[in-house]
């Protein structure tokens, strides 16, 4: 998964339709989806409202996919988030 910064709202909906995409080739369940895109649009909001916003990060499973459920919407690079170099 690319990595799509979060600083606008049209920036929740491109991580939302990239978080779909993932979640679809992985082969998850239809309801299994929504509920992934449901908790990675909260989020990249709550990113972007409190945050100031951030960059969401994405791991692979062992099997070398992109594995939505393990991290793909995280706020990795927020402001004031752990891992991030802002003050």
């Amino acid at each position: 998964m690319e990595e799509l910064p979060i600083r606008t709202g049209d920036d929740v909906v491109r991580v939302r339709q990239q978080v779909r995409t993932v979640a679809a080739r992985s082969g998850l369940s239809l309801v299994d989806q929504t509920k992934l895109v449901t908790a990675a649009s909260e989020l990249a909001r709550n990113a972007l409202v409190y945050g100031g916003g951030g960059t969401p990060g994405s791991r692979s499973s062992p099997r070398g996919r992109a594995s939505p459920a393990s991290g793909s919407a995280s706020p990795t690079t927020a402001p004031g988030s752990p891992t991030s170099t802002s003050p």
